[in-house]
């Protein structure tokens, strides 16, 4: 089970902070629902679908993020990096 959160951990989105116009909670997620996702981006939402409980990903100037699997802001950050 660790190592399966470590996985997860690893395959998270690099941290954006820029603007994004327009955000809204799931900007930038219409990439995941398109039948040619790279194999990383089906790999990283896979491992964040199947995770049994909360994790850590690395997140702004060395700092870690808690991501909770069954929460919809979390799931955009460990997608895509972006929150607003």
């Amino acid at each position: 089970m660790k190592e399966l959160q470590l996985n997860a951990s690893s395959l998270a989105a690099e941290a954006k902070i820029r603007s994004y116009p327009g955000w809204t909670t799931g900007s930038g997620l219409e990439e995941f629902y398109k039948t040619d996702i790279p194999s990383k981006l089906r790999e990283r939402k896979q491992a964040f679908e199947t995770a049994p409980k909360p994790f850590l990903i690395p997140w702004l100037l060395d700092t870690r993020l808690y991501v909770y699997p069954t929460d919809e802001s979390s799931r955009v950050i460990y997608l895509t990096g972006y929150y607003g």
